[in-house]
């Protein structure tokens, strides 16, 4: 019997030797890069962070080095691409919204943005306040108080604490659902790709998904946009000034 477990256990060990090299590997590419762009090579610090990437693995700060490389290198589309990337895992950065106003400011569209709504914003605002799982977990310990609540509401002789505990029961479930929504929503913002980044130089806003279709407006890289459809290779996009128009999926990457 302790011959077999001694094996489960080597074996457990050797299935964890690919995430280890994985981890060092990713670790290891990451302060390649920064090495890279300390030394001004910054088409080399892209590449290594790039590797990071590859991984399936994001960080604010892989990000947000990402940017500056691009940035250093003369990419302003994947510069602003990967400041938006690393500003919806850090929504309250300073120096990411440093960066990315700075960068705005430069853009050569004039674009006027709508003014959000305010109920919208401020529910998006709240939600960015804290992770996904944050967000959960303390649902769920609403949740669960909420239930005992309910516990004593049935199990109480006593009125006075019968009454205690429906009302918190039912005042800590209901705040659990509010929890779970803003779980949700936190998890919307950052996973549903709605908004995309133009990384061409330059690029032909068009009235229809064909090349040849009107052109209604030229537009430049680092422009943000709204992805609203797609067909084929085409994407529908509304500019945040709310002009709507079809781009090749090439000049855009999704945020």
């Amino acid at each position: 019997m302790k011959l077999i477990y001694k094996l489960l256990h080597i074996a457990f060990l050797i299935s964890l030797l690919p995430l280890s090299f994985q981890a060092q590997s990713a670790d290891e590419l990451f302060k390649a890069g920064n090495e890279f762009f300390q030394n001004k090579e910054y088409q080399k610090a892209i590449g290594q962070y790039d590797q990071v990437l590859a991984q399936g693995l994001r960080s604010k700060d892989l990000h947000y080095n990402l940017g500056n490389a691009y940035y250093e290198a003369g990419d302003f589309g994947k510069a602003i691409l990967h400041y938006e990337k690393a500003k919806l895992l850090a929504p309250f950065d300073k120096d990411i919204s440093f960066n990315l106003d700075l960068l705005n400011k430069q853009q050569k569209d004039e674009i006027n943005p709508l003014p959000p709504f305010f109920l919208a914003n401020g529910w998006n605002q709240l939600s960015n306040i804290a992770s996904s799982l944050t967000w959960t977990i303390l649902g769920l310990l609403l949740f669960w108080m909420g239930i005992a609540g309910f516990v004593v509401w049935q199990m109480s002789k006593i009125r006075e604490q019968k009454k205690k505990g429906f009302f918190y029961g039912f005042a800590l479930v209901l705040l659990s659902l509010l929890f779970f929504a803003l779980a949700s929503n936190r998890y919307k913002i950052i996973n549903n790709g709605a908004f995309a980044i133009l990384v061409q130089k330059q690029s032909r806003l068009l009235s229809a998904p064909e090349a040849e279709s009107k052109e209604l407006q030229a537009i430049h890289d680092g422009l943000k946009m709204e992805v609203l459809d797609e067909i084929g290779d085409w994407y529908k996009v509304r500019l945040l000034n709310g002009q709507q128009g079809w781009l090749p999926k090439s000049v855009i990457e999704i945020i």
